[in-house]
């Protein structure tokens, strides 16, 4: 270590020339390092998730958690299962033992579900995925205003224009109502027409259709065929059939019963500010850079509402993420700079210019340091990467101190 130090103060330019190439470096990994809020972490858990409409609490536990159960609890490196069975919904909670790999574990109980051919038809596809934070909220957009149509049609078209953007992976949109198809049915109609609603719940099922036919070989080319009637609009359900006889009559639907699309009835009312409101809930991919697309959506979303075709429609931003990775990073460089500044001051007092200028300045060559090993390692500039820099940045500053004092005295004494 004595003959390191020698060498090193033999040749001054050798140091100043290594001190520029830290700071060089340093700066430039600083400005590549991806900023987010939390680094990227799995969870050792496991969710299956199972959609069973219309049925009440016991059919599901009866019928889809109990058969899922059967086939997961084989699966290697499960601690915990834990299930929970609701009107119409069942919910599998898998807890992964830690020397377990958890890929694998996740691999095994997709297996061990496709395995399961006893669930009603009814089931929608079992969902098995892990939990991580990979995909995290970045900040909502709060869009109101009087027309809730207008409102609809307007977070719509922003949701697609944002998720055009490179760092965002999706927009989930709150308080958006899907529109429906409500048929209301008069009784006296139906006593008039002798209809039943089962006739007209055939009718409707049996008229939607979007169906392959298989194909007509002939020696001039192959003939797709597929019978295509989907609705399109309120008006082709009207139309619709119910009954008919021999004579020609025909009982259209919209003899029977008023056909409307309104949005879907919702028990939660969503408001913001005494307005009612959508909220776009944006959530930005693994390798984003927080503060870049941040910047990017409130670029997009002012650029969109320039348009006077959007007047009456305010929109807010809430829950910016991107907020609290600036000011820590804020608070980061003004307590660097308020410690380089205090230090060469203070010392002044008691050591001379060129020892207080290299002491003050130890605490940024070594957080430069410290930004080009984050950069080598994939470590991203979080608010826990962070928080563990300015932790560290009294303990710098003491230590330099100490090493300034100590040299000074050795040169005191020649």
């Amino acid at each position: 270590m004595k003959k390191m130090m020698e060498f090193f103060l033999d040749r001054p330019l050798l140091v100043n020339l290594i001190s520029v190439a830290i700071v060089l470096v340093g700066g430039l990994s600083l400005y590549s390092l991806q900023k987010e809020t939390f680094p990227p972490i799995d969870f050792d858990y496991i969710l299956i998730s199972a959609s069973y409409p219309g049925s009440s609490a016991e059919d599901v536990e009866k019928l889809v958690t109990i058969p899922l159960e059967r086939e997961i609890k084989a699966v290697d490196g499960i601690k915990n299962l834990n299930a929970l069975s609701s009107e119409g919904s069942s919910i599998i909670y898998l807890e992964v033992q830690p020397d377990a790999d958890l890929d694998t574990v996740l691999d095994d109980t997709k297996n061990a579900v496709d395995l399961v051919n006893d669930l009603p038809e009814d089931v929608d596809v079992p969902i098995v995925r892990s939990l991580t934070n990979k995909q995290r909220a970045i900040i909502k957009l709060t869009v109101t205003g009087d027309d809730y149509n207008q409102l609809k049609n307007i977070s719509k078209e922003l949701r697609d224009e944002i998720e055009t953007l490179d760092g965002v992976a999706i927009v989930e949109l709150n308080g958006y109502r899907v529109d429906e198809v409500r048929i209301e049915v008069e009784p006296d109609k139906l006593n008039l027409y002798e209809v039943t609603v089962g006739e007209i719940y055939q009718a409707v099922r049996l008229r939607n259709l979007n169906l392959s036919a298989g194909k007509i070989e002939d020696p001039s080319g192959d003939i797709i065929v597929r019978t295509v009637a989907e609705f399109e609009t309120t008006e082709d359900i009207e139309n619709v059939v119910v009954v008919s006889n021999n004579s020609g009559r025909r009982v259209h639907l919209k003899d029977v019963a008023n056909v409307k699309r309104v949005p879907e009835e919702s028990g939660v009312i969503q408001r913001s500010n005494g307005k009612q409101a959508i909220f776009l809930n944006i959530m930005s991919r693994e390798n984003a850079d927080i503060l870049n697309t941040a910047d990017e959506i409130k670029e997009k979303t002012k650029k969109y509402f320039e348009d006077e075709v959007h007047k009456g429609i305010e929109y807010r931003y809430t829950d910016d993420m991107s907020y609290y990775v600036k000011r820590r990073l804020d608070v980061l460089k003004d307590n660097g700079i308020m410690g380089m500044a205090l230090v060469f001051v203070t010392l002044m007092f008691f050591l001379n210019f060129k020892t207080s200028l290299i002491t003050s300045l130890g605490a940024p060559v070594a957080f430069m340091v410290a930004f080009a090993l984050m950069d080598v390692m994939g470590v991203s500039v979080n608010l826990m990467s962070m928080f563990a820099l300015i932790l560290v940045l009294g303990m710098l500053v003491d230590d330099s101190i100490i090493v300034a004092e100590y040299y000074y005295q050795k040169l005191e004494d020649g």
